[in-house]
């Protein structure tokens, strides 16, 4: 214990621990790693190069031999004291740096595993040498017990295997090789566990050192029976002596050490909002912090107490911490329930926590899986071309970029089959990577728009046709640009959204926005055909979200991906086409009033008033809201390409259009009683 460099530090209440390279300031200025006391005092923290033989040096390569990790021991008056170096530019350098943790011999460890025959897990690296030196091939992990990697990455090189656990003959010595039983399990054939007869604390290399031989040691793994590990983590842990040694320092309580050490066993992250914990290959927000907490409590033991929690959860957040950019990059890999898909080479490859997803669909890829009733479904509810399309945006749903800005709209009347494309959709992409807002309210709610953030899609079902007065935040979901949102009782902020938006309505809505912007982000399909009575399926969904069904989905979802990476676009459907250029016009209530009721000639001419009156008049007989009188001048001059304004001494005209036809009422509105359909109005002035 020390002086705080801090603060006015009259008591030494400073504390470094260089094994597990954290500090600790019991006054209250905080906790953290060595790396960051070194930056924070000013300084700069660099690796220095290997400079001396040790006693005994434990080399770790990657599979092809290549040095990764070197932990090195010298035996001194006072004990054992190892080091670990990583291996940079030819050169061995202080630390593990940022060299990922590999089992002790892999080379040696994935040729016997490939060959059949059964590896050895010991304690340490002197009995993994002792045991691969009479052809046993035996593997450890680096840092000793309790300190076996439970990330998928390392354990997945012992996939197939048939493992033999030997583990010291001490209770931290079998509760470690619990825990690396633990961590084999989703991975192997078999194990077996062999309890040697040796000294208290002895280990193989003791036992082997007695004189006993690896042909008994091969005789006792024949006879021993399969070993299966408990069903829950076992937590290395002991009397309140062991705790106090591995989390105080001297009488105090040290919160990094305690978060280091469940860091090391679960990957976490932590995005400002929620903490993560990396579970069964994705990070996955629900429980995150009741999880630590139960560590906590696990590890602490009879020294747990409120106070030490918090201060340990509050480091792990400040040490997880991670910018949202970095989360569920658009690498090419989709994770689903049984690895991570690669789309475009359609390999499947292991999870592994160092890809931060907080996405998993949960759906296992399978190349030969087939779903001949969603098939059949989507025959039935909507027109074949358009069929293609809608492969391409459920392909696209499953990426997390906005390359192509689309939208999806079901549109049709009701009992035709577009709520069930909508849960459809959201079975394949995982209820916790869906949100559901009304399309209105993602223009009129921050709160609302906070949900999109991380999810894959946003599906809403039966919109109203009520006019969108505000779509430059449709349009900036669309195109994935960066969107103000809130989260109740917090400061609002700034993010770039991925999820596709996808809407079903049965008179789909108006919108104030008539630009090309507007409408060239539409995908509409409609769904024509009713299905009551007789026809009616209640079992439906059930039969369309089975596994197999979803798998044979994700593969459908996948080509579609592929070809609308390859064409750049999505394919072309006359259906969709002519049903957002539908849309348009409907919406488009200047075009829709220039195409039914005026004529466009150069040598035609109208007032100004009167046709805004008969625009005005228009849009109340077709329930239109009615521009204001300057936008509809505007839009006018959009519509009509060529159109002019004159004055004469009565009044302001247009020149190019005239009004040729408008049965208003049975009043006869603006134009009189005897309008007749088919009459030609003529203007009051005409202007050549």
């Amino acid at each position: 214990m020390t002086r705080c460099p801090f603060h006015d530090d009259r008591n030494p209440s400073f504390t470094v621990n260089v094994e597990k390279g954290v500090w600790h300031c019991f006054a209250g200025c905080g906790s953290g790693t060595v790396q960051e006391l070194v930056k924070r005092l000013g300084g700069d923290l660099k690796s220095k190069p290997k400079q001396r033989k040790h006693q005994h040096e434990y080399v770790y390569t990657d599979a092809e031999g290549n040095p990764v990790l070197m932990v090195a021991r010298d035996d001194t008056p006072n004990g054992k004291r190892i080091v670990q170096y990583h291996h940079k530019d030819g050169q061995w350098y202080t630390g593990k740096g940022h060299a990922k943790p590999v089992p002790y011999n892999l080379p040696l460890l994935i040729r016997a595993i490939e060959a059949g025959n059964p590896v050895f897990v010991v304690e340490g690296e002197k009995c993994a040498d002792a045991l691969s030196a009479f052809q046993c091939p035996a593997t450890t992990n680096a840092g000793g017990a309790g300190k076996w990697p439970q990330d998928e990455t390392y354990n997945a090189y012992f996939k197939g295997a048939d493992v033999i656990l030997i583990p010291d003959n001490d209770e931290v010595g079998k509760k470690h090789m619990v825990q690396v039983a633990q961590a084999l399990k989703p991975f192997v054939n078999s194990m077996k566990w062999l309890n040697l007869d040796v000294p208290e604390k002895g280990d193989v290399y003791d036992w082997l050192k007695a004189g006993h031989t690896p042909k008994e040691l091969w005789e006792l793994a024949k006879e021993a029976e399969t070993y299966e590990p408990p069903a829950h983590l076992t937590v290395i842990e002991g009397g309140r002596d062991v705790v106090r040694q591995k989390y105080f320092d001297g009488g105090k309580f040290v919160p990094a050490w305690l978060a280091e050490d469940i860091m090391r066993d679960v990957p976490v992250l932590f995005d400002t909002q929620q903490l993560y914990i990396y579970q069964d290959g994705v990070y996955a927000p629900d429980n995150g912090d009741w999880y630590v907490k139960k560590l906590c409590q696990e590890r602490l033991g009879i020294e747990y107490r409120q106070n030490r929690e918090a201060e340990t959860i509050a480091y792990i957040k400040r040490s997880a911490l991670i910018d949202t950019d970095r989360l569920n990059p658009d690498d090419g890999l989709i994770n689903v329930r049984n690895g991570l898909f690669d789309w475009r080479s359609g390999k499947l490859l292991p999870h592994t926590h160092e890809r931060l997803s907080t996405i998993q669909l949960p759906v296992a890829y399978h190349p030969n899986a087939k779903c001949p009733h969603i098939k059949k479904f989507l025959q039935e509810v909507m027109p074949g071309d358009a069929i293609p399309v809608v492969l391409e945006f459920l392909g696209y749903c499953l990426v997390t970029h906005t390359r192509y800005e689309k939208a999806l709209m079901l549109t049709g009347t009701g009992a035709n089959g577009k709520s069930v494309f909508i849960h459809l959709l959201t079975a394949l992409v995982g209820k916790e990577n869906a949100v559901s807002v009304p399309f209105q309210e993602l223009a009129d709610s921050r709160w609302k728009r906070a949900d999109l953030q991380g999810k894959l899609v946003n599906t809403f079902a039966d919109i109203s046709h009520k006019a969108v007065e505000n779509s430059g935040v449709f349009k900036a979901i669309v195109s994935g640009d960066t969107i103000d949102a809130e989260r109740k009782g917090k400061d609002p902020f700034y993010y770039q959204p991925f999820a596709k938006l996808v809407f079903s309505a049965n008179e789909l809505p108006s919108s104030m926005d008539v630009t090309d912007g507007y409408f060239r982000r539409w995908l509409i399909v409609p769904f024509p055909n009713r299905f009551e009575g007789k026809k009616a399926d209640k079992k439906l969904l059930d039969k369309l979200t089975t596994p197999e069904e979803l798998s044979g989905l994700l593969n459908l979802a996948v080509e579609g991906l592929r070809r609308l990476d390859s064409q750049g676009d999505f394919s072309h459907s006359e259906t969709v086409h002519s049903m957002v250029e539908q849309y348009r016009q409907d919406v488009d209530n200047v075009t829709a009033f220039v195409n039914e009721c005026c004529l466009v000639d150069d040598d035609a001419a109208v007032p100004k008033t009167e046709l805004y009156e008969a625009y005005q008049a228009f849009c109340e007989k077709n329930g239109m809201r009615p521009l204001g009188r300057n936008r509809f001048n505007r839009r006018l001059k959009e519509v009509v390409t060529g159109i002019t304004e004159h004055r004469t001494k009565r009044e302001r005209m247009w020149q190019g259009i005239r009004i040729v036809h408008h049965d208003i009422n049975e009043e006869g509105g603006i134009f009189g009683s005897d309008w007749n359909e088919g009459d030609v109005f003529e203007p009051r002035v005409t202007f050549w």
